[in-house]
């Protein structure tokens, strides 16, 4: 078998600013690329924080979630996953089709 190169980052996530967290990811997703990851991997909610450990309404929350795939944040990803030929993963606030929210 052949062996695989995974990179695992902690990263700590600004509560509602994806573009910060975006930026983030990007960074340092391009530094996983030049140590020869083939995969890298962000913590759950990096996209926008852990925004429910705050007080907020559900209709503030829904302001954030996003549907995956097909999402800005998945597409964002995606466009950089193919730009540095790897797999990325990444967590965020998923709206489903039947308006539930997750943690995916």
């Amino acid at each position: 078998m052949k062996p695989l190169r995974v990179a695992s980052v902690q990263m700590e996530s600004h509560p509602g600013d994806r573009s910060v967290n975006l930026e983030k990811v990007r960074r340092l997703t391009v530094q996983a690329a030049r140590d020869k990851a083939q995969i890298v991997v962000f913590p759950e909610m990096c996209a926008t924080g852990y925004l429910h450990l705050f007080p907020k309404g559900e209709q503030e929350l829904r302001t954030f979630a996003e549907p995956a795939p097909g999402g800005p944040w998945t597409r964002e990803m995606v466009a950089l996953a193919r730009q540095q030929k790897l797999a990325i993963g990444s967590g965020l606030l998923e709206v489903a089709p039947d308006g539930s929210l997750y943690n995916t």
